[in-house]
């Protein structure tokens, strides 16, 4: 049938415009066409096998050019072998101070009082195995690293195997720079957070928005969502404040600080209503780019002033 003939194209690969391409030729051909198919994933496993295995002229060749720091060590975890960029960048004076030592005295962290552990742990599998994989070969992981003078970084390692599978190969990349800028990014996040908290009060009579310099609202506080008849904040954070206030498309210098200038807008609630409010806008303090906006309801302040009049 079609669907068949179908079927048989998905694993053999073949098609009516092909040359070789016949309809009627027997099902049989789908046992060897599996057969290539399993050899293919075979070729790619091995492939993939390889990327963890480093010829010794690999190790000799590029040990003192790469960028990265090198260590080498026995399957004890006993360094033999280390390139200059290691010895800058964990303190050291020469090589010599390093080679002989234990790789646990390049650990920081927790995983410093288990290294050895997991350097056993490794030699057993490799001794034990004809043809060893381990998952820590052939990818990367994030550590900290423990300088000489005790003081420890964040690094990148990899560990790839030495093809004679008597020696450990750790490629180390320092990655201070990049955590130090995440840290920074984090710690300006956090205190602009506190900076529009501070603002956002819940308690507060008016209803007040914190908007970006792009008109995206941050954050709002019970009586905005209860004034413009919305059922939780969350319907409002990552909105444009155009939602709100029709008038800002037109005017993105309402986006900027105007010193708590206070005037007359119209604004609008969820279900299409209007209502006569009085905007005040300002840049938060402590933020790049942050303005709240201030909304005092009219028609209610009117209609409560009314009512007092009656009473």
């Amino acid at each position: 049938s079609d669907s068949w003939t179908m079927a048989r194209n998905t694993v053999t690969g073949a098609s009516s415009r092909d040359p070789k391409y016949d309809a009627s030729a027997p099902t049989s051909n789908l046992s060897n066409d599996s057969a290539r198919l399993e050899k293919k994933s075979e070729d790619r496993t091995s492939s993939t096998k390889s990327d963890s295995i480093l010829t010794d002229n690999d190790l000799t060749s590029g040990i003192n050019s790469s960028f990265d720091g090198i260590v080498v060590a026995d399957l004890n975890g006993i360094i033999t072998q280390v390139n200059d960029t290691v010895v800058t960048l964990f303190g050291y004076a020469t090589k010599i101070e390093m080679i002989g030592k234990n790789l646990s005295i390049l650990v920081g962290g927790s995983d410093g009082k288990r290294h050895d552990g997991y350097v056993k742990a490794f030699k057993k599998r490799v001794t034990t195995n004809a043809n060893p994989q381990h998952k820590v070969l052939g990818r990367q992981r994030m550590l900290h690293a423990c300088r000489a003078d005790g003081t420890e970084f964040p690094c990148i390692i990899g560990i790839k195997m030495v093809s004679n599978n008597t020696r450990i190969a750790g490629y180390i990349r320092d990655m201070s720079g990049v955590v130090s800028e995440e840290k920074k990014k984090a710690s300006m996040e956090m205190n602009t957070n506190e900076a529009i908290e501070r603002v956002v009060d819940d308690h507060a009579f008016d209803a007040i928005i914190a908007s970006n310099d792009h008109g995206i609202i941050q954050r709002v506080n019970d009586r905005c969502v209860a004034e413009f008849g919305y059922e939780s904040k969350g319907e409002l954070v990552s909105k444009n404040i155009s939602l709100l206030m029709h008038d800002v498309i037109g005017h993105p210098e309402l986006l900027s600080d105007s010193h708590g200038e206070q005037r007359l807008a119209v604004l609008t609630r969820k279900d299409g209503k209007e209502f006569q409010c009085i905007v005040a806008s300002k840049k938060i303090k402590g933020t790049d780019n942050m303005v709240a906006f201030y909304v005092r309801n009219l028609d209610r302040a009117k209609a409560s002033f009314k009512c007092e009049k009656c009473d």
